[in-house]
């Protein structure tokens, strides 16, 4: 009697030591708290005992919304509701003599991460590398794509100092009025920050007239899988392509992809299904060479992340080890940056994304080492770390990162596209005017301003289009570039109109297509080479050339369009509009019809689309709800797919892939059902089933939980606490609601997470945690934290 009861630690598991009178019960499996994934199985063991002797012991398990048992060793249990639930295991003697100190294990289920992924950037035009000419015009586009679709997407066109870069996502013509060799790089960055790790890139070699031309590299690109990231398990099945080109026509080019151990390599360009069977990430890469050797300098990649089926997988945690601490820092001052990460799994090796915050682009790995703030303001940098099975730290590691100062602003960059260059023309014609501008710090849209000289009235816009000079004279035209906070270009750019009163007779300029010679049948890979050529009786050069694809592709300018495929089949005329220096075009310009012939459309198998969870009947109570996600898979790849979530009138129907908690108000039989179509209408013939009933019962009250401080402190003034909790209800009358009684160190707060509370003043300080569920039920014992300040 009066002996504390001891537990010993041994081999890892907890033993029970019965001194005098006392009774203990105790959990043997699991051994401490654990987290598990959505869908987890747990086996769970009980050890009790009675000092009084008192074999004939009863048992009760309360699982939470996993249910209950009166087995001493229930075995498996498994998890399919997400959040943080108090397991209870209670022993009652013969008498009737509960245990007053139930055992108790906290298992946190972690709901469905997915990982954020980069997006993807695809230069549209030009389609290929390009080989031109001094003065030729090329238009650009593109477009970007992001897999979790965090949009708006920003963009930026690196021009390689051949022209200004741009945050168009299509900055349309630009001038290539330099020899050498450009490497134009397309890249887009989410609405999170992530950026596209892989930028699009393109190689314009611009070369003069009686420059011969060496051998330029081929580019390969991979055609399926279109993201750069893919997140499989063990025993799936990939279907790889990929195309390649080369600008020189140095054919045939030669293929090869790695695929990093995980398959054989493959020569084929169209290697087709590879299945993944080991745990692993590989990084898979395809290869294209010419005929005479040359390899493509910047192979294209993809990322394959394999993890096993069903594993108890605990995410990786990350800690930022540069900056220790949130700092106020002034206008261009240097911070290093680095991080550590681990990984209760051992998943190795890690994978570390820093977001910025724009305060620098984002970066991959540990140490991305000096970053330079340039610009004043709040910036929320953070880490996410990943492990080698594709799961993340669902808390990423942040610094604060203040910078003071005055905030700078670079002026934009504008430049008169058309016309060229200065012009010469009668009275009443009309010269076609457009520019291009670009800001360094992204403060767009940019606003362009247009003076005419008298010759027309002044205009703001891009592109002014055709404008008419009615009176003879010189016009000093000049157009100027003013960013979205008003900084203007220092730099105005002009062109000289002269308006001659006598207007010399003007005859019409003539087209000729050098090359292709006649009409052509090409496939979807064939390289075209168009070269036109042009004449004018009078003289008025510098002739204008447009080539208009009829469609396959945008319509290009210059005299030579080197190295195009039209990427669909069909038929195709491809007309050149040539046009003297005055404006005047060929009546009747050349054409060629280039048809285009596509492989045959493969069959469409229907698509299958599977429930995860609830993965069986589920019983709940009014009020209550159900965690729904699901999976869709399509054996030919045609994504992306549409899920349509059917209730039974239960609740509201859902397009999502996974819906998430979805509550039922009215009591009844709901037949759950999810259809899945694929991206060419073929829906699932034998949608998912699941059934959710509904009934009426009592309302049980909501548990509080403080996570953070883990115990009762004694602390000295001055020291700041991190306060963090959470909450768990047994009929998941969710979501909770919060109130903190702070017991007069700071305000009270509904905050599921205060954060940082400092202790200014010295003395005895009582906190505590109140949880109300979404009917009105309030926690009835709230959790305690008592602080005592030196």
């Amino acid at each position: 009697k009066g002996v504390d009861l001891v537990e010993i630690q041994s081999n890892g598991l907890e033993q029970l030591v019965l001194v005098g009178r006392q009774q203990g019960y105790l959990t043997m499996s699991p051994v401490t708290d654990i987290t598990v994934n959505l869908g987890d199985i747990i086996n769970f063991r009980g050890l009790a005992g009675d000092p009084d002797g008192d074999t004939a012991l009863t048992y009760l398990w309360n699982f939470g919304p996993a249910g209950s048992s009166t087995a001493l060793a229930p075995g498996d249990v498994p998890f399919l509701t997400p959040g943080v639930h108090r397991i209870t295991f209670v022993a009652t003697d013969s008498r009737g003599l509960k245990d007053p100190t139930p055992a108790v294990r906290i298992v946190t289920v972690l709901p469905i991460i997915v990982s954020s992924i980069a997006p993807v950037s695809v230069i549209s035009s030009p389609a290929n590398n390009l080989v031109v000419k001094t003065g030729s015009v090329v238009s650009f586009s593109g477009y970007a794509t992001d897999a979790d679709n965090n949009v708006p997407l920003t963009y930026h066109w690196d021009f390689d100092g051949a022209a200004p870069n741009s945050a168009l996502q299509n900055p349309g013509s630009v001038l290539f009025s330099r020899a050498g060799t450009y490497r134009v790089r397309f890249g887009s960055t989410d609405s999170m920050g992530l950026a596209d790790t892989t930028p699009d890139t393109r190689y314009v070699t611009v070369v003069d007239v009686n420059t011969p031309l060496g051998n330029v590299a081929p580019n390969g690109v991979v055609t399926s899988p279109m993201t750069t990231t893919t997140l499989l398990t063990v025993g799936d099945t990939l279907l790889f392509t990929g195309i390649g080109v080369d600008p020189d026509s140095n054919r045939p080019v030669t293929y090869r992809w790695n695929f990093d151990g995980a398959a054989p390599n493959s020569a084929d360009q169209t290697p087709g299904n590879v299945t993944f069977n080991r745990v692993g990430t590989y990084v898979v890469w395809f290869t294209v060479t010419d005929a005479d050797g040359m390899s493509d300098p910047t192979p294209d990649l993809r990322i394959i992340v394999v993890s096993s089926r069903g594993s108890n997988n605990a995410p990786p945690n990350g800690t930022i080890t540069s900056p220790v601490s949130d700092m106020t820092v002034g206008l261009g001052t240097t911070l290093a940056f680095s991080a550590v990460g681990s990984d209760p799994n051992g998943n190795v090796p890690l994978k570390y994304v820093w977001n910025f915050d724009g305060a620098a682009p984002n970066m991959l790995g540990a140490n991305p080492g000096n970053i330079i703030f340039s610009r004043a303001g709040t910036y929320k940098i953070s880490v996410t770390v990943v492990d080698a099975l594709g799961l993340a730290d669902p808390t990423p590691a942040e610094r604060i990162i203040t910078v003071t100062g005055p905030v700078v602003n670079l002026a934009p960059r504008g430049q008169i596209q058309s016309p060229f260059q200065d012009v010469t023309i009668n009275i009443g014609d009309s010269v076609y005017f457009s520019a291009i501008g670009d800001d360094p710090d992204f403060n767009v849209p940019l606003t362009f301003t247009w003076d005419f000289g008298g010759g027309a009235p002044n205009m703001v816009g891009q592109r002014p289009g055709s404008i008419a000079f009615k009176a003879a004279g010189t016009y000093r035209v000049t157009m100027n570039v003013t960013d979205s906070l008003g900084m203007p270009d220092p730099l105005t750019d002009v062109r000289i109109i002269n308006v001659v009163a006598v207007a010399p007779p003007n005859s019409p300029p003539v087209g000729m297509m050098i090359e292709p010679a006649s009409n052509l049948t090409v496939t979807t890979t064939t390289l075209m080479h168009f070269i036109g050529y042009g004449s004018d009786p009078d003289g008025d050069i510098p002739l204008t050339y447009i080539w208009d694809f009829g469609g396959a592709i945008p319509n290009m300018e210059g005299q030579y369009a080197h190295n195009i495929v039209f990427p669909r089949a069909g038929t195709y005329t491809v007309r050149l509009l040539v046009a003297d220096s005055r404006g005047l075009a060929d009546p009747t310009p050349v054409t060629r019809v280039i048809t285009v012939l596509g492989p045959p459309t493969p069959p469409n198998f229907p698509p299958n689309g599977t429930i995860l969870t609830p993965a069986s009947v589920v019983t709940i109570n009014v009020g209550q709800s159900v965690y729904f996600t699901s999976i869709g898979t399509d054996p030919e790849g045609n994504v992306p797919l549409s899920y349509d979530w059917n209730f039974g009138g239960g609740a509201a129907s859902s397009a999502m892939a996974n819906p998430g908690n979805v509550t039922f108000n009215t009591a009844g039989t709901y037949f759950v059902r999810l259809t899945v179509t694929d991206s060419l209408g073929m829906p699932d013939p034998s949608p998912s089933l699941v059934t959710v009933n509904v009934i009426n019962v009592g309302n049980t009250e909501p548990i509080g939980i403080i996570i953070s401080p883990a115990t009762n402190l004694t602390i000295t003034k001055g020291t700041s606490l991190t306060f963090m909790g959470t909450g768990v209800d047994p009929d998941n009358n969710v979501p909770l609601t919060f109130l903190w009684s702070m017991g007069g160190v700071a305000a009270d707060t509904n905050a599921q997470n205060p954060g940082s509370i400092k202790f200014s003043r010295s003395g005895t300080y009582k906190i505590r945690l109140y949880v109300t569920d979404s009917l009105g039920k309030a926690d009835s014992t709230p959790e305690l934290r008592i602080i005592t300040v030196k």
